[in-house]
């Protein structure tokens, strides 16, 4: 269902800054994703988390969302097209730091 196929570095210069963003090229459900986490955080602006009971959760722009959340928001897909598994080994790959829920 789910295969990290690489992970990779861009960087690049501006304004005399040079920035580093990690990338992750993975195939879920059979179609291949390039994501970033600043796509991560800019397609998460501004968004509520959902009710439920998420065991795993991430802060994103100040607030904690469950796992699931952001990478079905993130990546367009329903949620019950991967595990929690995947979102949790995609966001950690990422840089983000998953919490448990209490």
């Amino acid at each position: 269902m789910r295969e990290v196929d690489e992970i990779f570095f861009i960087i690049y210069n501006i304004n005399g800054c040079v920035n580093v963003c990690m990338k992750t090229r993975m195939t879920l459900s059979g179609v291949v994703f390039n994501i970033s986490g600043r796509v991560v955080e800019k397609k998460l602006e501004h968004i509520e988390a959902e009710k439920g009971r998420a065991k795993y959760s991430v802060e994103i722009e100040g607030t904690e969302l469950p796992i699931k959340q952001v990478l079905s928001r993130t990546l367009d897909l329903p949620k019950a097209t991967f595990t929690t598994q995947h979102a949790f080994d995609i966001l950690t790959r990422l840089g983000f730091k998953i919490t448990e829920t209490s």
